[in-house]
């Protein structure tokens, strides 16, 4: 490949260190979904030490598994990006290529993460959150209701958030033993 130019920032000799890690439109990439996942920077000069060194970035243990995938989703992501540009003539864009990666991962996380019900689309907003192994939750098979006994009232309160801080709510039910 000497004597070739990155298709990305044209102005470097392509090689697979600079592609998918030191090309500046690469670069941006990675710290794009770094800030993504509010994860500080590390810097390597060979694709093989970065990788190395993306392990002692992530963020939370529970993370682990989508974080590595990020990782893929990324160079997956650049090497498309080079892929059009040589065989499509069609120019990289920065945010399309973030929302590629978002919908990689998410669709991966929703992949392995058996009985996701949740849609690809919610699930892309709010995948830091989600991102915690289901294995080591509980959730119960069945809940049922039941009226409370003649004169007495129930009140069934629940309320959630989405991040500290974040979006909240809170609702509930106020019901007699006929249940209204």
């Amino acid at each position: 490949m000497a004597g070739v130019d990155c298709p990305l920032c044209k102005s470097n000799p392509e090689a697979v260190d600079h592609l998918f890690l030191l090309c500046p439109w690469s670069w941006e990439l990675w710290t794009s979904c770094k800030q993504w996942w509010e994860v500080s920077s590390c810097t390597s000069k060979s694709i093989s030490e970065w990788l190395h060194s993306w392990n002692g970035l992530c963020p939370s243990l529970n993370r682990k598994r989508v974080w590595n995938t990020l990782f893929f989703a990324i160079v997956w992501t650049i090497w498309e990006a080079h892929n059009n540009e040589v065989f499509k003539d069609k120019a990289a864009n920065l945010s399309v290529s973030l929302d590629s990666v978002k919908f990689r991962v998410t669709w991966w996380f929703k992949n392995f993460s058996s009985g996701s019900d949740v849609a690809v689309t919610l699930l892309m907003l709010d995948l830091k959150e989600r991102c915690i192994d289901k294995t080591t939750v509980k959730v119960p098979s069945s809940i049922v209701w039941s009226p409370p006994v003649d004169e007495d009232l129930l009140f069934n309160v629940d309320g959630s958030t989405r991040g500290s801080p974040g979006m909240a709510g809170v609702g509930g039910v106020l019901r007699d033993s006929r249940e209204f």
